[in-house]
């Protein structure tokens, strides 16, 4: 076959629209990833909830009009009486203070337990839906529209927790709850950070998961940082798939390997820069880990450099920034703290296993110095 013929073919190919189920603590997601995967949006939610009433919708402020008019539109065309509650986007999102707001919105609606909430947003605005969700009559019905891979991949599986206040952040969890996500390429940019930051946690969970899924990554690599969509979509539900498997183990240390990496970065973001990639972070917090993991005996030398090979391959960078070592460690025990009364760290042990830790703070302290040194900006 000549290539004019074959690239003919491939022109005339609709582009790949992934239905995948992923698994959740007390339920599973029906995951529609790829592009144009929102024409059958309607059609899809029409058996959500038996007979169509009322729909929370969501939408974040940074959404696009037309996007939610033509969703609203295809609500109404089903049945639903929908009602617009729009939400700031971002950490703004995830606080008690805007849950309380939304929580009333529902009541003056009159939403019940049989009705829907759907939600359009990035991270801060999916994270948040799953908490109201889950919340309230005891769990209603979510559909989730997300506008960024980062948004599919960590905020559908572990949406961020909320704030009490700006002094208490991350304290208020909940599960992931949603019954449909759409992750439409079409509506997102797969090239910007959210992507990378998705590839890292794609990455993130190879590590915690199997040596095949990390080939797979490995040789997708060109395609994922081009965003080439069906390369793009496939990865993302394999991916979310295996997220959503971990995090619904039976196994304790299975699951303590989700936030493999999270720890780190949510420690270092209120200590670098405000315009230092979150994925060039993240990719660090990988590095960082591994590096411990060597030097306790743990990780191979050569599935160190695996780790880091994979993530340049994907143009992941570093981050720069200048802080102290005790800085650094301070920063890690607080994050651990928060939410636990032990310091222990999630490590690879190789590629497919991540476990939590406890890290000698001599080593610690070596390990801090030579991160902060090497990421100055001199």
């Amino acid at each position: 076959m000549s290539d004019t013929i074959q690239d003919e073919l491939e022109e005339e190919l609709p582009p790949a629209q992934i239905k995948q189920w992923v698994s959740i603590p007390g339920g599973s997601i029906a995951l529609r990833s790829g592009v144009g995967v929102l024409s059958n949006f309607g059609t899809e939610l029409r058996t959500a909830v038996g007979r169509p009433h009322r729909c929370a919708f969501l939408t974040s402020g940074q959404a696009d009009e037309d996007l939610v008019e033509l969703l609203r539109r295809d609500l109404t065309t089903i049945g639903f009486l929908v009602t617009l509650v729009e939400v700031e986007d971002g950490e703004a999102a995830t606080t008690v203070a805007t849950e309380a707001r939304v929580l009333s919105s529902l009541a003056e609606m009159h939403l019940t337990a049989d009705d829907l909430v759907v939600a359009v947003g990035h991270s801060g605005v999916i994270s948040l839906a799953n908490h109201v969700a889950n919340k309230w009559c005891g769990g209603v019905s979510l559909a989730t529209v997300p506008l960024d891979l980062a948004a599919v991949i960590v905020s559908s599986i572990t949406p961020r927790a909320l704030d009490t206040d700006a002094e208490h952040q991350r304290l208020v969890t909940t599960k992931p709850c949603a019954r449909f996500c759409f992750a439409d390429l079409e509506v997102m940019d797969l090239c910007d950070d959210n992507a990378k930051v998705a590839q890292v946690c794609m990455v993130a969970t190879a590590m915690s998961d199997n040596e095949a899924e990390f080939g797979r990554i490995w040789d997708r690599a060109d395609n994922l940082t081009s965003g080439v969509a069906d390369i793009v979509a496939e990865q993302l539900a394999e991916s979310t798939k295996t997220r959503g498997r971990l995090s619904d183990s039976s196994a304790i240390a299975i699951q303590q390997s989700v936030p493999y990496g999270w720890v780190f970065v949510e420690a270092l973001r209120p200590l670098i820069p405000a315009d230092q990639p979150l994925s060039a972070l993240y990719a660090d917090a990988l590095r960082f880990s591994a590096r411990i993991a060597v030097a306790k005996e743990s990780l191979s030398f050569d599935d160190m450099l695996a780790q880091d090979e994979i993530l340049e391959h994907l143009n992941i960078g570093f981050v720069t920034c200048d802080i102290a070592p005790e800085q650094l460690i301070e920063a890690l025990k607080q994050e651990c703290f928060r939410s636990t009364n032990r310091f222990m760290l999630p490590i690879p042990m190789s590629i497919g296993r991540v476990r939590l830790a406890s890290v000698d703070e001599e080593l610690l302290a070596e390990h801090a110095r030579a991160w902060c040194e090497a990421h100055a900006s001199h």
